[in-house]
């Protein structure tokens, strides 16, 4: 495999991963307003199992971007973000009044870094 091949493969790799994350925060959305429209503690149970799986995909996706772009802290950085971001959405998902708030504030600035890592990495695949 050659070198550009290689580095397509990452930048796709990353891409995908990065999608798959930013989907499964709106899905995420709907699921948690769901619940509190009428569809209960089914829900909020498929939410939280949903959560898990995404945390395991930016666990695997800063591990992707760890050996895929060693020499751009960026990149890694940008990837090590969207986990970080996760852990402190559930930290304040059980908290009261206003801080509790911040569980979908942080659902969307987790949007907003997943998706705008796949579209860097996709740019990167274009060369």
């Amino acid at each position: 495999m050659s070198a550009r091949t290689s580095n397509n493969t990452v930048h796709t790799l990353t891409a995908v991963l990065a999608i798959v994350i930013t989907v499964g925060v709106a899905v995420q959305a709907f699921l948690a307003m769901s619940s509190f429209a009428g569809a209960g503690a089914d829900a909020i149970n498929v939410h939280r199992v949903l959560g898990i799986g995404l945390l395991v995909l930016g666990v695997a996706l800063v591990g992707v971007a760890i050996g895929g772009y060693r020499d751009n802290r960026g990149i890694v950085g940008h990837a090590a973000s969207i986990p970080i971001l996760m852990v402190a959405a559930v930290g304040v998902a059980k908290a009261d009044s206003w801080l509790g708030g911040l569980h979908g504030f942080l659902a969307v600035a987790l949007a907003v870094a997943a998706s705008s890592l796949a579209a860097i990495t996709l740019r990167m695949r274009r060369g």
